[in-house]
């Protein structure tokens, strides 16, 4: 759902903002099994994101995100902020325990912030949908596994069973 709003429908996301006189913007959301984030939808057709943090945690996460990938962009010119969809979890031999996580997919995107009484807005960036270089990479060369280009023509969901067919071993 999130990736047909976001990047098929180009909806921005519309985080909330911190009401000082709302108590309730102070109280953490939680969720099941892992689960980071949720598309909600509203009214306006616009869309709100929810994560595990308080407004408040939110929003200064958001605002260092923001500063930091604007700093990247004025000093070097490259956007360096993605949203990730579609993970690989994988161990490096049979006799590891330890398991690993990389994001497959990354779109790339822009955080705005018009002003101090204004949300924080996520929407595309200009740039292409990109597959994880550093992952892509290291299944070629460690375990000789070269995943599909991601081209858009499918759905994310076809994309991610192919990967799943190709790297189930």
């Amino acid at each position: 759902e999130l990736w047909n709003n976001f990047v098929v429908e180009e909806k921005p996301i519309v985080f909330p903002l911190v009401d000082e006189e709302d108590e309730t913007c102070n109280e953490e959301l939680t969720y099941d099994n892992k689960r980071a984030t949720e598309l909600i939808k509203d009214d306006s057709s616009q869309s709100e994101i929810k994560t595990t943090q308080s407004i408040k945690e939110q929003q200064r996460t958001l605002r260092s995100l923001r500063n930091k990938s604007k700093q990247v962009m004025e000093e070097q010119g490259i956007n360096v902020l993605y949203l990730s969809f579609g993970f690989l979890r994988w161990i490096e031999a049979d006799s590891s325990k330890q398991e690993f996580d990389a994001p497959l997919v990354l779109v790339p995107v822009s955080l705005t912030w018009e002003s101090i009484s204004a949300p924080f807005v996520l929407s595309l960036h200009e740039d292409e949908i990109v597959l994880n270089p550093t992952i892509t990479y290291k299944l070629e060369h460690d375990f000789g596994i070269i995943l599909p280009e991601y081209t858009g023509e499918d759905t994310l969901e076809t994309y991610l069973k192919a990967v799943e067919e190709l790297v189930k071993n």
